[in-house]
């Protein structure tokens, strides 16, 4: 599999790293932390885990091989079949019940390729062999990706599986986070000055490793991104913690960095659309936005706001206009099309009878 190095812009520090993965908890989406040996991963993880309060379940994918994740075949004589003994490293339903947990696949990539798929399992269907995660499991794995050797690259039905998020030590911002983390830890000044004052000798060797970017544009992807974009918004808005820098890493770590700047463009684009409240205040005079993608998400919006007949009849006077537009007649019939399966009476609005008899065609 080969792709683009990480970029600078998409690398996170340790401090960076447990918001991120915060988010991606909270969107409920697997999350895989790449970065070198020693810096920090586990700790991210482990941290992010008690101040959340989940269980932590570390499955060290190194040394397992797929009975482990998948179970042991016991045979069932009298019934002719065969049973599986699952692990207790893995929290399963039978585990953790409705407990918070966290199902750790440190290692990943240095996991044989047999054990990786099996793990993939677990990662998109929550399940193997019969056996089912906890419903409040979240996974997290970990590896040092092509910044080390003797890694299994992963394939690519394991990329698009989850959010990737690269740590870093190198240059200003790594040296930062790991002074507040020092510091969090009451780590002896003297060496923390030794890292700050003493940095060549400190970070040597960081600023030559490079890092494949694993997030790739696809469907199930851009859908990941979309839930983790929403998300932090909802977190901006409530204000539980900064996540202005998380944006373009965590689009990045879904869809790939060129992919994120062009969806967070298309959210900004949207979001910057009249609002449907004001549109349904005055559906006759309202601003009708140039742009296609805007317009059809506008037009989404006011559909799902018709809860009545006088709703509806807002809404149809709005789509009336917009398929008087050139070329704007199929986002009208969308969006006549979603307001009456919401709420079938839309169809007797006597402006829609009469849009429909001119565009049964």
């Amino acid at each position: 599999m080969t792709n683009e190095a990480v970029s600078e812009d998409i690398f996170l520090t340790v401090n960076q790293c447990k918001r991120a993965v915060v988010v991606a908890m909270m969107a409920n989406k697997p999350v895989a932390l790449w970065g070198e040996s020693g810096v920090g991963k586990s700790t991210v993880i482990r941290e992010v885990c008690d101040k959340l309060g989940f269980e932590y379940f570390d499955f060290r994918m190194s040394d397992k091989d797929p009975t482990d994740a998948g179970g042991v075949p016991i045979p069932d004589v009298a019934n002719g079949t065969l049973k599986y003994a699952v692990t207790s490293m893995i929290p399963w339903d039978h585990v953790v019940a409705d407990r918070k947990a966290a199902l750790v696949l440190d290692e990943f990539d240095r996991a044989e390729p047999a054990l990786q798929n099996m793990a993939l399992q677990l990662v998109l269907d929550r399940a193997v062999n019969g056996h089912k995660l906890g419903k409040n499991v979240v996974i997290i794995l970990a590896g040092n990706g092509t910044s080390d050797t003797y890694t299994t690259p992963l394939s690519e039905a394991a990329a698009r599986r989850m959010i990737h998020l690269y740590v870093t030590r190198s240059g200003v911002k790594g040296l930062a986070s790991y002074e507040a983390h020092a510091e969090e830890k009451n780590i002896n000044p003297h060496h923390i000055g030794f890292a700050r004052f003493c940095n060549d000798t400190w970070s040597v060797g960081a600023e030559e490793i490079q890092f494949e970017e694993l997030g790739r544009p696809c469907p199930r992807t851009f859908d990941m991104a979309g839930i983790v974009y929403d998300v932090l918004r909802d977190i901006e808005s409530r204000k539980q913690f900064k996540t202005d820098d998380l944006f373009v890493p965590l689009m990045a770590g879904c869809v790939g960095k060129a992919s994120a700047y062009a969806y967070l463009g298309w959210r900004k684009i949207c979001e910057t659309a009249p609002c449907p409240k004001a549109v349904l205040a005055n559906p006759k005079k309202a601003e009708i936005p140039a742009e296609m993608g805007v317009l059809y998400a506008l037009v989404a919006s006011l559909t799902d706001c018709a809860e009545d007949y006088d709703t509806a009849e807002r809404v149809t006077a709005f789509l009336v206009r917009v398929s008087d537009l050139a070329n704007q007649q199929e986002i009208a019939a969308m969006g006549f099309r979603r307001m009456i399966k919401k709420l079938p009476e839309a169809a007797t609005v006597p402006e829609h009878v009469a849009w429909a008899e001119r565009n049964k065609q």
